[in-house]
């Protein structure tokens, strides 16, 4: 849970980029801009998405299912 204060503070950081909403999320505050989510207030920590080098905006790599070779015993 994250105070309230303490994203107000953020969001006057961040106010010379205009337009910055935060918005709860389960227990959490989203940052948006242009209603796009750039950010993450969790526990008075903010979490920044990162992007390419092209500016689109990076995901972790899929999980690979590995198959787990199982026998059965007698």
């Amino acid at each position: 849970m994250s105070d309230s204060a303490f994203v107000a503070h953020v969001l006057d950081l961040l106010r010379p980029l205009g337009g910055v909403v935060a918005r709860r999320m389960f227990g959490a505050y989203g940052l948006f801009r242009r209603g796009v989510m750039f950010a993450l207030i969790d526990d008075d920590v903010l979490y920044l998405r990162s992007t390419t080098a092209r500016g689109r905006i990076s995901r972790p790599p899929a999980r690979r299912r590995s198959r787990m070779r199982a026998a059965e015993r007698p």
